[in-house]
Parts: structure tokens; sequence; C-alpha cells
């Protein structure tokens, strides 16, 4: 039997592993309509990862209509686009996807003890330098805010508390 992947296990398994072993040099989470999104500092590739714990979770995801406008091209589209999920779900997505319109989506596969690997290969999408750079300021965006937030949560600082901003005293000029 598997032990059960939470899904911050899932994510952050496959951020290091892109981070770390790939090559790739800036990673986050919940990024514009993205679950992760991976890319270097020049922006190319962009890769986009779905994550998914759950087999019903995983089918309710082509329900979006993101996955509709990358069929069409339409619309911010990764370069590459994986779905990342623990290694009790491969076989089945994998012979989901291999069934699908969408030949272009990749697969990854996470062990209980972390081991990130490619269970089926991504095909490039026909994207754009618009869209790649769109996708690249939300992650910036995005990198910021997930590291004012551990911080905060670090330091329990809040709105709340009464720690509205800190950089009150702080001059640039």
């Amino acid at each position: 039997s598997y032990q059960k992947t939470t899904a911050d296990q899932l994510k952050v398994a496959i951020m290091k592993s892109f981070i770390e072993d790939k090559g790739f040099e800036i990673a986050a989470t919940e990024v514009h309509y993205c679950d992760i999104l991976i890319t270097n500092l020049k922006a190319t590739p962009i890769v986009e990862i779905e994550t998914k714990i759950k087999w019903y979770d995983f089918l309710a995801d082509f329900d979006k209509i993101k996955h509709q406008k990358y069929l069409k091209g339409e619309g911010m589209i990764p370069d590459f686009f994986f779905f990342g999920v623990p290694e009790y779900l491969v076989d089945r997505c994998q012979e989901y996807l291999q069934k699908s319109d969408y030949s272009y989506y990749g697969l990854i596969s996470v062990s209980s003890s972390g081991y990130v690997h490619t269970a089926m290969k991504a095909k490039r999408f026909p994207t754009n330098s618009i869209s790649r750079q769109s996708f690249f300021q939300y992650l910036l965006k995005r990198c910021t805010r997930q590291l004012i937030n551990l911080y905060e949560e670090k330091n329990e600082f809040s709105s709340e508390s009464g720690c509205k901003n800190l950089s009150l005293g702080i001059s640039l000029i």
C-alpha cells in the first residue's frame, strides 16, 4: 500500500526537482491559474504543472476553461504543461491522457519518499514571447507575495496585529 501524499508535499518535491536537478531558477505556487509555474531568468521555457492527489480531482480539472484554450491555442499558454501526481495515480492518469485530446500534456510522478520522475514527456505548445512574458510577470509577483507571506507567518506579522507597514521609516532616495 502507498503512503498518501499531500498536495503541499507534491508541490515541494516537484519544485525542488526542477530547481535542483533540472537547472531551472524560479518557481512558485498558485501563479495566476497554475498550481506551479517554473522557468529560468530568461523565461524560456515556461513550465506549468497542475498537481492532483485524487483521481476525481484529476478528471474534474478538464472542466476548466484553460484546457479548452490550450487546445485552441488561445490566451496565455505555457511552453509545457504537466500534471504532477503521486505514484499511486500515475497509471490511471497516463492511460487517460494517452486516450484523450490532450496529447501535448506530460505527466510527473512523485513517490511517497519524494522521488520525482517524468512518467510521460510533454510536447512543446506553439507559444509566443508575449504569453511567456505575461507568465513571467505573474510568476515574479507571486514569488514576492509568497516571500512576504512566509515572513509574516514566521514572525506572526499581520495587518490585524497592527504591523501594517514596517517600511514607513525607510527612504529610497
